[in-house]
């Protein structure tokens, strides 16, 4: 679907100034099958770092597959804002739904 991937990728160009290209641009039907796919590609050392407050239907997705897990601190006392480098680290990969199911909470700007 090379037209409908270079669609996406013009969108977010003009909306969001990104550098991306058509080939970087995968489409599914959905974020669960999305995140199927990307979870049976991955190397089997990476871990996944999850905010405690995230669509519940992720953990699920995760726990199936038997993916290493590390649950990042997402609640009052950093208004559900985990900093980005909560997420960050070595043969690390940070999953997180935008906006956030089921606080509400939107990175925009610098922080996505």
């Amino acid at each position: 679907m090379p037209e409908l991937r270079e669609t996406i990728c013009n969108y977010y160009r003009d909306n969001y100034g990104a550098t991306i290209d058509p080939e970087n641009v995968m489409v599914f039907a959905g974020g669960r099958p999305a995140l199927m796919a990307l979870m049976l590609f991955l190397r089997k050392d990476v871990i996944i770092r999850i905010a405690e407050a995230e669509y519940a239907g992720f953990y699920g997705i995760l726990e199936r597959l038997g993916k290493k897990t590390e649950i990042v601190e997402s609640n009052e006392s950093n208004n559900f804002r985990p900093a980005n480098s909560a997420y960050m680290g070595q043969n690390r990969m940070a999953i997180f739904s935008n906006p956030c199911n089921p606080t509400g909470i939107t990175k925009v700007g610098a922080d996505l």
